[in-house]
C-alpha cells in the first residue's frame, strides 16, 4: 500500500541519497558507478604491499535487476481505454497493458544513454566492467484476506471516479486482482517475455518470474530474493541490486538485517 509521505521525508532527511533518473540507462549507469567505487576501494593496493608484488586485479560488477511489475500496471491503465461499451477486460485493452509493461522493462534493460542524458552529466556514469547479470520479475500474488478485501474496495472506488467524457470506463484496476483472467494472461506473457530475454541477451544469466499465483506482494518477493546469498566464482566481483518499484514499502523492507 505504500508509506504516506516517505519520499518527501527522505528528500528532507537524506537528500544525498536521491538522484533523478529519466531513463533505464541512467539508472543502470548509477548502479555501475556505485559498484565501481566499491570494486575500486577493495582492489586498491595497501601501503603494506611488497615492492615486487603484483597489484590486485580490478573487480567486475554484476547488476541484479528486480522489477515490481504492479507499479507499471497501474500507470499503463491510466491512458488505456477499456474497449467498446466499457468492456475493460477486452483482449485488445489487456494486450495494450501487457505491451506497455514490456516496453518499460525493455527500457530498463536495454536503453542506451542518449545525448541529452550525457549532457546532463550521465556520461561519467558509464562504467566498463558492469553488466546486468540477472533479472527478477515480481507480480503481486494473493494477499491475506483482510488486505484483499481492502484492495478490492479501493479499486472499486477508483473505477467509479475514473471516467472519460464518453462515460466509458478506463482499464479497470480490478483486473489487477490475483486470480483474474487478465492476471493469468499477464503471467503467461511475462513467462514468454523472459524466454525472449534469455535468447537475445546472453550476458543475462538468469531470469526469474514470480507471477500472480505465488502468494505475497511483489516487493516482499523482491526482498526475499536480494537477501538470498548469490553464488559466485569470481572473488573480485561486486554484486549490486537495482530495485524498480513504485512502492515505498520496498525501501523499508530492503533495509532489514
Amino acid at each position: 500500500m505504500g508509506v504516506k509521505s516517505l519520499w518527501g521525508l527522505m528528500k528532507v532527511l537524506f537528500p544525498e541519497s536521491l538522484a533523478e533518473c529519466t531513463s533505464g540507462a541512467q539508472a543502470r549507469a548509477a548502479c555501475g558507478l556505485l559498484a565501481s567505487s566499491s570494486t575500486t576501494s577493495t582492489s586498491a593496493p595497501t601501503s603494506k604491499a611488497k615492492p615486487n608484488s603484483k597489484p590486485r586485479a580490478r573487480g567486475t560488477a554484476a547488476v541484479h535487476v528486480a522489477i515490481d511489475v504492479n507499479s507499471f500496471l497501474h500507470r499503463a491503465s491510466f491512458s488505456i481505454g477499456g474497449g467498446g461499451g466499457g468492456d475493460d477486460s477486452s483482449t485488445a485493452a489487456a494486450d495494450k497493458v501487457v505491451a506497455a509493461v514490456r516496453r518499460k522493462i525493455d527500457n530498463i534493460l536495454f536503453a542506451r544513454l542518449e545525448s541529452s542524458d550525457k549532457s546532463a552529466g550521465a556520461a561519467k556514469l558509464t562504467v566498463p566492467g558492469v553488466s546486468v547479470k540477472s533479472l527478477f520479475i515480481a507480480v503481486d500474488g494473493p494477499p491475506p484476506l483482510p488486505k484483499l478485501l481492502l484492495q478490492r474496495s479501493r479499486r472499486q472506488e477508483t473505477a467509479k471516479k475514473r471516467r472519460t467524457t464518453t462515460k466509458a470506463l478506463r482499464f479497470n484496476s480490478l483486473n489487477f486482482t490475483p486470480g483474474s483472467l487478465f492476471m493469468t494472461r499477464l503471467d503467461a506473457a511475462l513467462s514468454h517475455y523472459a524466454a525472449t530475454i534469455v535468447a537475445r541477451s546472453p550476458w543475462i544469466q538468469e531470469v526469474i518470474v514470480r507471477g500472480s499465483r505465488d502468494p505475497g506482494e511483489g516487493e516482499v518477493k523482491i526482498v526475499k530474493r536480494i537477501v538470498t546469498p548469490i553464488p559466485t566464482t569470481k572473488p573480485t566481483e561486486t554484486h549490486v541490486h537495482m530495485i524498480v518499484t513504485g512502492d515505498s514499502d520496498a525501501i523499508i523492507q530492503s533495509n532489514r538485517p
